[in-house]
């Protein structure tokens, strides 16, 4: 996966995770099935807290 959090923005890092992840679905990069890195390894990966990644992760999940 190709995500990366802008530190900078104003947007909240959970909502760009959560975007992220929805535009490597949009594109194909993800498809039905395929696994996520864990809560651990994206929060390591982007140098996050891991309730960030668990943030977005779950807010994709109830959106659908």
């Amino acid at each position: 996966m190709n995500i990366r959090v802008d530190r900078a923005s104003a947007v909240p890092y959970y909502h760009q995770i959560k975007e992220a992840v929805r535009a490597e679905i949009a594109c194909g990069r993800l498809k039905p099935g395929d696994a996520l890195p864990t809560e651990f390894t994206l929060s390591a990966e982007l140098a996050v807290s891991r309730l960030v990644v668990h943030r977005a992760l779950r807010e994709l999940v109830t959106e659908g």
